[in-house]
Order: structure tokens, then C-alpha cells, then sequence
């Protein structure tokens, strides 16, 4: 089944339904194994599936809530046109939030104007670099470190999240346990999801994790779990 085909196959399922953003979603990456990006980096000829991008995109949505913690917003989305505008597209909408799609091309101050009309205080790229080069500016301009270290932990567990994907292909299980912890600091150091600022007497999610890094010392992994704040620790305990 081709590319129009399988078109075709959608637009008829979405006439003869009554389409809700998720089930509009779960028809457009339904495909699974079939190629959605195609695309060259370097001498490597990348392939994305159906649903890799799916997971992907699920796994920004995720991001975004407990990063960004708003709902029905407009976001930013400052990317060129590329795979990662998709996944960010969609992300951004899977997330109850709303894209709204920078042009590149206008003004500095055209864009700046839009976004402050809009009220737009989040965006989402793919250039960590400029973040980071910038990052006094940024500091000075934002006032809020909480945020900007946010900012470090998304881009960081975006590339964590593929290398965890490959490392779960080839079975590495060192690699894993390894990422998954580094996923898990990142979270309790830049994201700072384990307790509220409002409730710094009272950290039971942290004490959970101290005791799991004297326990387990150097093996298995430990991380906070879930939504963060009220969730859980995910463990992996050795025999």
C-alpha cells in the first residue's frame, strides 16, 4: 500500500467518523512499520517509521506537560521545516496545547511582537546550542532558573530517549540501566519534579530516591516515576 493509498484509506475513515484530535492521530500514525520520513545524514540513509514518530511524539507530549505544566496555550514551534517539525507539531498538540508556527523568514521583532500579543512564554526548537550560548541572556531576561534548567533537561532526554530506544534494540542492558539513571538525576537536578518549591519540608519522593542510591550503590537503576511530585520510584533491583 502506497503513500496516497493509504491517504485515501484515512480521508474515507475520517468522513464516516465523528473525529476527535486523538482518534485522528491514532488513524494518522496507524501504519506502524511503513516509512514516514525518509532522509540522509551523512552516508546513512535514516528511516523513521509510523511508529517510531508515534512514540516519539507521545513521549513530547510528555515532556511538555511536566515541563511546561500548562494546558490549552499556545507554544511556540521554532523549527525549520524537518521531521522534528512534525514530531513537534503533533507533540505539542497531543499535549492539550496549542502550536503556534513561527516564521523563520519575518523579523525578529514582528516575531517577538505576535508571541507577546499571543502570550506565548514557551517555545519548542531543536537548536540547543543557541540556548546554551545564550544562556546569560536567557537567564537575564527570563528570571526564572527553574525554567532555564528545564529547558537543559528537554533537550538533554530528547537524545536520551533515542539512545535509549537503540540500547533496548541491541540489549545492552548496561547501557540501559546507565541511561535510565542519567535520565533519572536529570529529572531530580534540571527538571526538579520530585517535590514542589512550596513544600520543601516535606520530601518524601526524595528520601525514597536517597535511600534506593545507598541501596543499590553502583547497580541496577532507580528514577522518580510518573507524573513526578505525588508519583512513584521505578526501580530495577538485581537478583
Amino acid at each position: 500500500m502506497n503513500q496516497r493509498t493509504l491517504q485515501r484509506v484515512y480521508t474515507r475513515k475520517l468522513r464516516n467518523s465523528k473525529p476527535t484530535l486523538e482518534n485522528i492521530f491514532e488513524d494518522n500514525f496507524s501504519h506502524k512499520d511503513f516509512p514516514i520520513f525518509e532522509y540522509d545524514e551523512g552516508n546513512k540513509t535514516i528511516k523513521v517509521s509510523y511508529q517510531e514518530a508515534k512514540d516519539r511524539i507521545r513521549y513530547l507530549a510528555y515532556q511538555i506537560e511536566n515541563t511546561f505544566n500548562v494546558k490549552d496555550r499556545f507554544i511556540g514551534l521554532n523549527i525549520d521545516n524537518s521531521p522534528n517539525w512534525v514530531i513537534a507539531f503533533w507533540g505539542i498538540l497531543m499535549s492539550g496545547n496549542k502550536p503556534y508556527l513561527i516564521n523563520l523568514r519575518h523579523p525578529k521583532e514582528l516575531t517577538k511582537s505576535i508571541l507577546n500579543t499571543l502570550n506565548v512564554e514557551y517555545l519548542v526548537d531543536s537548536n540547543r546550542d543557541e540556548l546554551m550560548n545564550n544562556l546569560s541572556k536567557i537567564r537575564e531576561t527570563v528570571k526564572n532558573d527553574r525554567a532555564v534548567l528545564r529547558s537543559i533537561h528537554f533537550y538533554n532526554e530528547d537524545e536520551r530517549a533515542v539512545e535509549l530506544k537503540d540500547a533496548i534494540k541491541e540489549k545492552n542492558i548496561e547501557r540501559i540501566l546507565k541511561l535510565i539513571n542519567k535520565s533519572g538525576r536529570s529529572s531530580f537536578e534540571y527538571l526538579q519534579n520530585v517535590y514542589p518549591a512550596s513544600r520543601v519540608n516535606s520530601q518524601s519522593l526524595a528520601v525514597g530516591l536517597a535511600c534506593a542510591d545507598m541501596c543499590l550503590k553502583d547497580t541496577g537503576a532507580f528514577r522518580v516515576h510518573g507524573g513526578g511530585f505525588e508519583g512513584t520510584i521505578q526501580a530495577i533491583v538485581p537478583k
